[in-house]
């Protein structure tokens, strides 16, 4: 027997088996489940306004608490660039 039948037929194999659980599964209890669920629209302010607290919650902390340890990067390094447009000269630093 070659090597690559013997693939194919292992493949066929479990694909036959993932096909007969979805059939009993899904296909089979599809009329079992009853109609779908909707949210109100009460439940989706109180999620949306949960979640909001949560953030806010979070914004507050982080702000007020030492919650991350500031960077301990060297100072970046400032260079000044100027550049003349139509006879006017602009300048500007940038950080390297």
């Amino acid at each position: 027997a070659k090597k690559s039948g013997m693939v194919a037929f292992t493949g066929c194999a479990i694909l036959g088996i993932v096909l007969s659980r979805v059939n009993v599964i899904f296909v089979g209890m599809y009329d079992a489940l009853g109609p779908g669920y909707v949210p109100s629209w009460i439940e989706w302010g109180i999620s949306i306004g949960l979640f909001a607290a949560v953030v806010l919650a979070y914004t507050f902390i982080v702000e007020n608490f030492a919650v991350f340890s500031p960077s301990k990067k060297p100072a970046a390094k400032e260079e000044e660039y100027t550049v003349s447009i139509r006879k006017q000269e602009v300048s500007w630093q940038t950080s390297k």
